[in-house]
C-alpha cells in the first residue's frame, strides 16, 4: 500500500517520461499507467492537486481525473465538464486521446436505456427486502429527476412468481434493461437461459462462474466473498502472514472463509487454524482451545513435576498466529473479542467483515470491540447523501435494511454505466456500497472502505491505495 504522496510521485514521473517517448505504443502504455495512478486517488485530492500544480501538463491531468471521479453518477454533468475541459486544454496531450471511459460518455448518453424494468419481490418472505431495494433505487432516481437530469421510464414486476415469464413480460413491454431479481435461486434460473434478448443486472450472484456474453448478464450484490478477499489483501499488505479463522457454522460464512483462504494463500500467507462456532456456545472455552492455553498449562505442570517445585508462571497463547479473521455479528463479536485478552492473546490484531457492525452507533456495547478493523460500505458513514436523507424522511424501513437501500441506490447509478465499465476494465465507480469494478465474467466486485472501533465508536479510516508493478 502507499500514500497519496507516492501516487503523486508516480504521476509526475509518468508525465516527465511522456515528453521523452517517441514510440506510439510506448506512449499509449505510459498514458494508461498514468491514468491508473490518477484513478487510485479520491476526488478531493485530485481537485486539490489540480488547484496547486504549477505545470500545465500536471494541472490538466489532475483536472481531467477529477472530472472522471466526481461525476461518475451523472453522465450529463460529466459530459458538460468534459466539453469545458477540451475547450480549455487544447494543447494538452490527453485532448485528442482521452482515456477510454471518457471517450464513451457521449455515446452512453445517446444510447442509455429509455425504459427499464425492476424485477423485485412484491410478495412472500422477501417483500421487505424488495421494498428496501426499491426505496434505494427511487431515492437515486428522484434525486436525478429533481436535478433536471434525463431519467428512464420504470416499470415494475413481481419476481416472486415465474421468473422467466416475468423477464419475458418485461421485454415484451419494451424494457431495454432489467434490474433484479434479488432471490439467489431466481438469478441462477435466469443464468441458465440459453440467450437473453435484453441485458439484465441481477442483484445477487449465481453460484456458477460460467462466463456469459458481457453486456447481457451482469451480477451485482453484497457478496461476503468480496469482503473476505479484501480482508486478506489488507492484512497481508500490513505485514501479516499467519492467519487464524473464526467463523460461524453457516453456509455463507463457509464461502467467505474459502474466499479468504484462496486469496491469502495466493499472496503467500498461511492459514494456521480454522474454527467454527455455534449459537450459545462457551466462547471462553473456544478461544482457550484455539489459542492452545490448555497445552501451555500442561507443559507448566509437567515442568513442575520434573523439578519438584511450584513455578510462578502465566499460561501463554500460541505464537504462530499474527492475525485473526473473525466473521461474527455484533452480539457474537462482543462476546468473542474480549476472550482473546482474557486468554493472553489481546495483542493479536483482529480483522472482520461488515457483519460485525450494525450501522447504528452503540459506543457502550461496542467498547468490547475496540481495536477491531473491519471493511464496510461507505453508505454507513456518509452523512451528506441526499438519497440517504430522503429514505430516512420518506420511509419507515428498519436500520437492518440500510445495506439494501445502498444496493438499490447503486443499481440506479450503474444502469447507464454498464457498457462503459465493460469497455474500460480498469474503471471504478465510487458507489454507496463501495468502489465498483466490472469483472470479465459480468460480476461487479466491491472494494469497501476500512473502519476501526475506537472507544466504542466505529470510525472510518483514511483511505490508502495499492501499488501496482508497472
Amino acid at each position: 500500500m502507499t500514500n497519496w504522496g507516492n501516487t503523486q510521485a508516480s504521476v509526475s514521473e509518468r508525465i516527465k517520461l511522456a515528453v521523452l517517448l517517441t514510440d506510439k505504443k510506448a506512449e499509449e502504455l505510459n498514458q494508461q499507467s498514468l491514468w491508473r495512478s490518477l484513478m487510485k486517488m479520491n476526488f478531493s485530492e485530485l481537485q486539490h492537486q489540480s488547484e496547486i500544480q504549477s505545470g500545465d501538463a500536471e494541472k490538466g491531468w489532475y483536472s481531467l481525473a477529477a472530472i472522471a471521479k466526481n461525476h461518475q453518477i451523472d453522465l450529463e454533468t460529466q459530459r458538460e465538464l468534459l466539453q469545458d475541459w477540451t475547450r480549455d486544454w487544447r494543447r494538452h496531450p490527453a485532448r485528442n486521446n482521452l482515456p477510454s471511459e471518457l471517450k464513451l460518455i457521449q455515446n452512453l448518453l445517446l444510447n442509455q436505456p429509455k425504459k427499464i424494468a425492476l424485477l423485485l419481490p412484491q410478495s412472500g418472505k422477501l417483500t421487505e427486502a424488495g421494498e428496501a431495494l426499491r426505496d434505494g433505487f427511487f431515492a437515486a432516481y428522484y434525486q436525478a429527476l429533481n436535478a433536471g437530469r434525463q431519467v428512464p421510464e420504470v416499470i415494475q414486476f413481481d419476481s416472486s412468481g415465474d421468473i422467466i415469464q416475468q423477464y419475458q413480460q418485461a421485454v415484451d413491454q419494451g424494457a431495454e434493461l432489467i434490474i433484479g431479481p434479488v432471490e439467489k435461486e431466481k438469478v441462477a434460473e435466469l443464468n441458465l437461459m440459453p440467450s437473453m434478448s435484453v441485458p439484465l443486472l441481477a442483484l445477487n450472484y449465481a453460484e456458477s462462474n460460467d462466463e456469459r456474453p458481457l453486456n447481457y448478464f451482469y451480477q451485482f450484490g453484497l457478496a461476503v466473498e468480496d469482503e473476505a478477499r479484501q480482508v486478506a489483501r489488507q492484512a497481508f499488505t500490513e505485514g501479516k502472514r499467519q492467519a487464524m479463522l473464526i467463523i460461524p457454522q453457516q453456509e455463507w460464512s463457509q464461502r467467505a472463509a474459502t474466499a479468504f483462504t484462496q486469496e491469502w494463500e495466493s499472496l503467500g500467507g498461511l492459514v494456521v487454524n480454522r474454527t467454527q462456532f455455534f449459537p450459545n456456545m462457551n466462547f471462553s472455552n473456544l478461544v482457550k482451545d484455539v489459542m492452545l492455553i490448555e497445552s501451555s498449562q500442561i507443559r507448566t505442570r509437567q515442568l513442575e513435576n520434573f523439578l519438584g517445585m511450584q513455578l510462578e508462571s502465566a499460561p501463554r497463547s500460541r505464537s504462530d498466529v499474527d492475525m485473526i479473521f473473525l466473521i461474527a455479528d455484533p452480539v457474537q463479536a462482543r462476546q468473542i473479542k474480549p476472550m482473546f485478552a482474557f486468554h493472553y492473546a489481546g495483542d493479536i490484531p483482529i480483522y472482520a467483515t461488515s457483519q460485525i457492525y450494525s450501522g447504528t452507533p452503540n459506543p457502550k456495547a461496542d467498547r468490547d470491540l475496540n481495536g477491531v478493523r473491519f471493511n464496510t460500505m461507505p453508505w454507513l458513514f456518509d452523512s451528506q447523501s441526499a438519497e440517504k436523507t430522503a429514505i430516512a424522511q420518506e420511509t419507515n424501513s428498519a436500520a437492518v435494511y440500510g445495506r439494501l437501500h445502498a444496493l438499490g441506490v447503486d443499481a440506479y447509478r450503474l444502469y447507464a454505466r454498464l457498457p462503459q465499465m465493460a469497455k474500460a476494465p480498469d474503471m471504478r465507480i465510487n458507489g454507496a456500497t463501495g468502489s465498483l469494478r466490472l469483472l470479465s465474467n459480468g460480476r461487479i466486485e466491491r472494494e469497501q472502505l476500512w473502519a476501526r472501533f475506537i472507544e466504542g465508536n466505529a470510525l472510518a479510516l483514511p483511505m490508502v491505495v495499492e501499488d501496482e508493478n508497472e
